[in-house]
């Protein structure tokens, strides 16, 4: 059994993660992947809401707290790829590879700013309302205004934050941190 288990299935979010811990692979970081549907008892009993992707590390250090038996366990696809990238930063570190920005960093910094927008403002105010709305609209509900704001929505938040991100870092984009894609 690999120490770190990545549940979930790849035509989801799940797919951040994978990306990620492919680059740790290349550096010797072992994983599995337990491939499983949102809302599957598999999802659900590492994510109460039952989403993927969830993260079991099973090597954790338990030094601080010696009654500590089970694995960490976490979830929400940037945070897990946050988590990996802090700590298997050295282990890459000869590699070239910086899967995060370092923390305490303005670098870090920019970085967290970029995901949670990225999160919130395109993932949950204009991809899923979208999607919600349009493809899922037997289920949710057709809601053309809403689909159309959507679509506006996320034009305006990448535009933004396009012009935003390369005024502040005109060399973001070679930037070999790729836990944000």
């Amino acid at each position: 059994m690999r120490r770190l288990i990545l549940v979930g299935d790849g035509r989801f979010r799940t797919f951040r993660n994978l990306w990620a811990l492919e680059e740790l692979a290349a550096h010797g970081v072992q994983y599995e992947q337990k491939v499983c549907m949102p809302r599957s008892a598999e999802a659900t009993a590492v994510n109460p809401f039952g989403k993927v992707p969830s993260l079991v590390d099973h090597d954790i250090d338990n030094s601080k707290d010696a009654a500590a038996t089970s694995p960490f366990v976490m979830y929400e696809s940037a945070a897990i790829n946050t988590y990996l990238g802090d700590k298997y930063r050295s282990k890459t570190a000869l590699g070239g590879l910086e899967l995060v920005p370092s923390p305490c960093t303005n670098k870090r910094g920019l970085y967290e700013q970029l995901c949670y927008s990225i999160m919130t403002e395109i993932d949950a105010q204009g991809l899923w309302i979208h999607r919600k709305h349009e493809s899922l609209g037997k289920v949710f509900g057709s809601c053309p205004d809403a689909v159309k704001h959507a679509c506006d929505h996320t034009l305006n938040v990448v535009r933004t934050l396009s012009k935003e991100h390369l005024l502040k870092s005109p060399t973001a984009a070679a930037t070999t941190s790729s836990a944000k894609e």
